[in-house]
């Protein structure tokens, strides 16, 4: 027990380095594999002028006689040279056209089917085709860093996992060692780190088990409120969101690090993080909010902004239900501070007179708008007090989702760590509202 404990530890503060130390690596990977072309080269220079200021190298606080360091250092060093071909492949670029492209809507989606998309958005396809494909190779070769186990592995390293994994006791719940090995051997897509085989096994059983507990009758008490502040952060004394987080990846990540965020849990390559969370049943398709009008909104959209749309709805449908029954239809009026409602009013008389159709006044609220609501006083005893708990938790809830709502709605790069806190906290919301319907 000991020497697995020591082991669990030593692998997280390995990764804690890791991930402290290469904050702007990992925005290169991340821009790299949405494919944002001007961004990447935006981050690997940012990357290279920190480089060149610091009079210490940014990894030399982590031991270099560690073997796993050494070895993951090399790796990322050879990311970064393949990345080093899209900026070599910039003068045969249209910068100007670029530039349009990659803040068109759709831009994050280029690497799902690259010269398709740029003839569609009239671009010269052959022009982007070598840093597209210099692109594809970094992700590739980002990708292939990661294994798929076999059984006799997966049973070994999940039960040393599960002899200091707390996870079960921090939620409350019980895991099975059957169902977790079976999840895992269900896994299609590489997702064990050939240097961080425990920390990915860790990782994986810990988004099982949120995914779990998330399952249970009142996905809002205190248990799982104080379990989920040890996993993705404790934001209960967020008051205000730096502005820096809207805009740069890397200053999300640290803020969301600094408020405890264990960052190891999003270390997966992007199918097999899609893949683990789906199998803990934190997938993200919202069912039974689709019609052919919606899809044609959406087309080509992502899926997250696609999700955050049905979400949202979903939410204010649910919102607008509870109060009308309580006040009556006109709750707005008396139920809702009238400095929000004026907002409401202008956003929608904008609306208006730029030739668009007027929407229910409720559609122009903000998503801190609900949050207002809901712990309003009167509101609060009256409705929100038996399904949210404590008025700290859904602060909380709603408030870890206004980052990465923002990331989405401007079509801005969303982030491992941004997509983890969408799926838990909407699970976490819709399970909690639809235990009312």
């Amino acid at each position: 027990m000991k020497r697995h404990r020591e082991m669990m530890e030593k692998y997280q503060r390995d990764q804690d380095a890791l991930w402290q130390n290469s904050t702007a690596l990992r925005a290169i990977d991340d821009y790299a594999r949405r494919g944002s072309i001007s961004e990447t080269m935006a981050a690997m220079t940012r990357f290279d002028d920190s480089m060149s200021l610091s009079a210490v190298h940014p990894h030399s606080v982590i031991d270099p006689y560690n073997v796993t360091t050494s070895q993951w250092l090399r790796a990322e060093e050879e990311r970064i040279r393949a990345l080093t071909f899209v900026e070599m492949a910039t003068p045969r670029l249209d910068i100007a056209a670029l530039t349009g492209f990659t803040t068109h809507a759709n831009a994050t989606r280029l690497l799902a089917n690259p010269l398709h998309d740029a003839t569609r958005l009239g671009l010269d396809a052959l022009s982007l085709q070598p840093a597209v494909t210099a692109a594809l190779a970094a992700r590739q070769g980002y990708e292939d860093l990661y294994r798929l186990p076999s059984l006799v592995e997966t049973t070994k390293l999940l039960q040393e996992t599960l002899a200091v994994q707390s996870a079960a006791d921090r939620y409350g719940i019980e895991l099975s060692a059957g169902a977790l090995t079976t999840s895992m051997q269900a896994m299609q897509s590489p997702w064990m780190h050939p240097d961080h085989a425990f920390l990915s096994v860790r990782s994986f059983t810990e988004i099982y088990a949120i995914g779990e507990s998330l399952r249970v009758s009142n996905p809002f008490e205190d248990g799982i409120s104080a379990a989920l502040r040890t996993s993705i952060g404790d934001w209960r004394t967020v008051t205000a969101l730096p502005d820096a987080i809207f805009v740069e990846p890397s200053a999300r990540t640290s803020f969301y690090q600094e408020l405890g965020f264990d960052l190891s849990i999003a270390d997966f390559t992007a199918p097999a993080f899609d893949e683990a969370t789906a199998l803990a049943g934190l997938g993200l398709e919202i069912e039974g909010e689709s019609d052919d009008e919606e899809d044609a909104d959406v087309l080509r959209s992502e899926r997250a902004t696609r999700q955050f749309q049905r979400f949202e709805r979903r939410f204010r449908k649910w919102l607008n239900t509870m109060m009308t029954a309580t006040y009556g239809p006109n709750w707005i009026k008396h139920r809702v501070p009238g400095a929000l409602v004026q907002a409401w009013k202008e956003s929608r008389e904008k609306e208006v007179r730029a030739g668009l159709p007027q929407r229910e006044l409720l559609e122009y609220a903000d998503w801190g708008d609900y949050i207002t609501i809901l712990v309003r006083n009167d509101n609060w005893n009256d409705i929100f007090k038996p399904i949210f708990t404590r008025q700290e938790a859904v602060k909380e809830s709603f408030t870890r989702i206004i980052p990465v709502r923002h990331c989405v709605m401007h079509s801005r790069l969303v982030t491992q760590a941004d997509d983890l806190y969408a799926r838990v906290e909407i699970h976490r919301i819709l399970r909690a509202i639809e235990r009312i319907v």
